[in-house]
C-alpha cells in the first residue's frame, strides 16, 4: 500500500455517510451498494426508457431519457475517508465514510454520450469474463462498470484492467474508445481534482481502497514547505545511496534465501552517512521469543556496521527500508519527497 500527502488549498463542505461492515463489496452487489450510500435507484427499476450508469474508480455518471435523444443525467464523485485505530503494531487507518458529491451534467454533453452509447451500441458489449482471452492477472488495477437499461431489457458489463489488455482481444476497442469519450466530454480528471480540493485537510482518503492519500493541514503544508531544499537534496543522491546499500548488503550477506527474514527492516543512517540504528515493525513479544528474528537481527547489524556512506555527502539523516525476497536483499527509499 503506497502513502503519500496531499496539498489542498481550500475546503468545502461535502455529503458523508458512515461504511458500514453489512454493506460492503464482500456481502452486496454494486447496484445494492450505490442504492444504499447514494439513494440510487436500481436501474432495473428505472422509470425512463434509455437509462445508463458508468461507473469508475471514484466516479459515478447516471445518465437518463424517455426518447433516447435529450439526456439528463448527474455525476458522483466519491471517496473513502479514513480514521486512525490502535492497531497491533501502532496506530493504523481503517475505512471510515464515503465523502461525496453529486453534481448535474449539462444537459447538452449528457445527450452527447447517451446518443453515443445507443448508436454504438456499448451496452451490448458482453462482461468480461465471457471475452475469450481477457487477462485477469492484475492487481490493483480497477475495473469499468457499464449498466444499461434499453426499454424493459437490462444489461450489465465489466471490465477490469480494461487498458492493459492486449490489441487482439475481442472488444477492446469499442471499450476504450467509449472510456476515453465519456472522460473527454465530461473532463472526468477535472472534476475528480476540484473535489479532492473541497476535502477536509488532516484526514486520509483513497478512491479505490489501496493508495492512501493524506492531505495536509496549511500548519502541515508550511512545515513540509521549509523542508523542501532538504527533500530535494536526498532525492538528487537517492538512487545512488539505495544501489550502493544494496549492492553491499547482498554482498556481506550471504544465501539470504536460508534465512526466515519476512518481517521489513528499516535502517537508519546519521548525516555523515554512519550506521544509526535498526528498526522494524515485529511485535512486541518477538523481539524477545522469536529465535529467527533475533538472527535476522544480529545478521543485519553485522553487516550494516561494515558500511559508509563515504562517497557522497548526506548531510541529513537518511532511511532506507530493506526485505527478503528468494535467493536476494531488496532496498528501498520510504521517503515522500
Amino acid at each position: 500500500m503506497l502513502i503519500f500527502s496531499f496539498n489542498l488549498s481550500a475546503q468545502i463542505e461535502l455529503e458523508k455517510v458512515e461504511i458500514k461492515d453489512e454493506y460492503s463489496w464482500r456481502t452486496h452487489s454494486q447496484e445494492k451498494l450505490n442504492e444504499y450510500y447514494f439513494n440510487l435507484n436500481p436501474i432495473s427499476n428505472s422509470s425512463f426508457k434509455y437509462h445508463f450508469r458508468f461507473d469508475k474508480e471514484g466516479q459515478l455518471i447516471d445518465l437518463f431519457s424517455d426518447n433516447g435523444n435529450t439526456f439528463k443525467g448527474r455525476i458522483i464523485n466519491h471517496i473513502y475517508e479514513y480514521k486512525q485505530v490502535k492497531g497491533e503494531y501502532g496506530k493504523e487507518s481503517i475505512i471510515n465514510n464515503y465523502v461525496f458529491e453529486q453534481k448535474e451534467i449539462d444537459d447538452s454533453l449528457s445527450s452527447e454520450i447517451g446518443k453515443y452509447l445507443i448508436e454504438k451500441k456499448v451496452y451490448t458489449i458482453p462482461t468480461d469474463s465471457l471475452i475469450p482471452n481477457w487477462n485477469f492477472f492484475w492487481l490493483h488495477c480497477g475495473a469499468i462498470t457499464l449498466e444499461s437499461k434499453i426499454d424493459s431489457q437490462t444489461f450489465l458489463s465489466s471490465f477490469i484492467c480494461h487498458w492493459n489488455q492486449e490489441d487482439s482481444i475481442k472488444h477492446i476497442f469499442q471499450i476504450k474508445e467509449a472510456n476515453e469519450k465519456i472522460n473527454e466530454i465530461l473532463e472526468l480528471e477535472k472534476s475528480y481534482s476540484v473535489f479532492k480540493v473541497k476535502l477536509e485537510r488532516g484526514k486520509t482518503y483513497s478512491s479505490d481502497g489501496y493508495m492512501l492519500q493524506y492531505f495536509l493541514t496549511e500548519k502541515q503544508q508550511k512545515r513540509r514547505n521549509r523542508g523542501e531544499p532538504k527533500r530535494e537534496y536526498l532525492k538528487s543522491i537517492s538512487d545512488t545511496i539505495t544501489n550502493h546499500l544494496e549492492n553491499r548488503i547482498n554482498s556481506l550477506i550471504s544465501n539470504p534465501n536460508t534465512l526466515d527474514c519476512f518481517d521489513e527492516y528499516y535502517i537508519i543512517f546519521s548525516k555523515r552517512g554512519k550506521f544509526k540504528k535498526l528498526k522494524f515493525n515485529t511485535k512486541f513479544r518477538e523481539r524477545f521469543f522469536d529465535k529467527e528474528y533475533q538472527k535476522c537481527r544480529r545478521i543485519i547489524k553485522r553487516a550494516m556496521k561494515e558500511i559508509k556512506i563515504d562517497f557522497v555527502n548526506p548531510k541529513y539523516e537518511f532511511v532506507r527500508k530493506i526485505s527478503f525476497y528468494k535467493d536476494e536483499i531488496n532496498v528501498y527509499d520510504p521517503t515522500i519527497y
